[in-house]
């Protein structure tokens, strides 16, 4: 008789690899780390933001090759988003900046790779907890940060980009650098928690205080 064929990773691994509760938790780190890029460079600079990211890019393969056979492909990605980024590949060619562009563009597919391993192995419901999740924390860490700047320590967190406006009521920056961009991110939350709510994806006490989060994120923002 024929011996079984070995297997180079243990089956606990490729099942552990391959769990539900490694999926969510990975697509989590993979949210959390997308929306606070800024905290992180702030915190450790660009080699550690590429290190967290390519860390987390490195386990999704894995993931991804342990349940291989289990991922439905329901088919190709956008043809508008597939020639934007072979657009912006192509822009190495006649870029100024080649190794700056090369960078920038290894960036970008690190993302995209993400993005379609999240889209994956999660359902919409799913991906709609995920970012919930994800942004619940960042909008209240972000709140909790302006408040330590504007009414506790009353000074600026530099490094950061927190001015500690939040006693004159606003402009207020939280984890993401500016106004925009903290504007942005709450209004991404705000319909997120909207959708959570009517889906009945969280208590409505939690539901409540997110969409009253996002709400005030947006309105001390002052973004233009």
């Amino acid at each position: 008789m024929a011996e079984p064929r070995r297997t180079l990773v243990p089956p606990a691994v490729t099942e552990f690899l391959g769990s539900a509760r490694f999926n969510s938790t990975l697509a989590l780190l993979a949210v959390v780390t997308g929306f606070s890029t800024h905290a992180i460079r702030a915190l450790m600079g660009w080699p550690g933001l590429i290190g967290v990211l390519g860390t987390i890019a490195a386990l999704a393969a894995l993931s991804f090759i342990a349940q291989r056979k289990l991922i439905e492909w329901h088919g190709l990605l956008p043809i508008s988003a597939l020639l934007f980024v072979g657009w912006c590949a192509l822009s190495i060619i006649w870029s100024d900046y080649q190794l700056a562009t090369v960078a920038g563009v290894f960036y970008q597919l690190l993302f995209a790779f993400l993005a379609v391993y999240i889209a994956l192995v999660r359902d919409a419901i799913q991906i709609v907890r995920v970012v919930g999740d994800a942004l619940r924390v960042l909008l209240t860490v972000s709140l909790a940060m302006e408040v330590l700047s504007g009414l506790l320590l009353d000074m600026p967190i530099r490094f950061l980009g927190i001015a500690g406006n939040l006693a004159a009521g606003g402009p207020i920056q939280g984890l993401f650098g500016t106004r925009n961009q903290l504007s942005i991110v709450a209004l991404i939350a705000f319909v997120t928690f909207l959708v959570e709510l009517r889906t009945r994806s969280v208590r409505p006490t939690l539901a409540a205080y997110s969409i009253t989060l996002a709400a005030l994120c947006i309105l001390l923002a002052h973004s233009p």
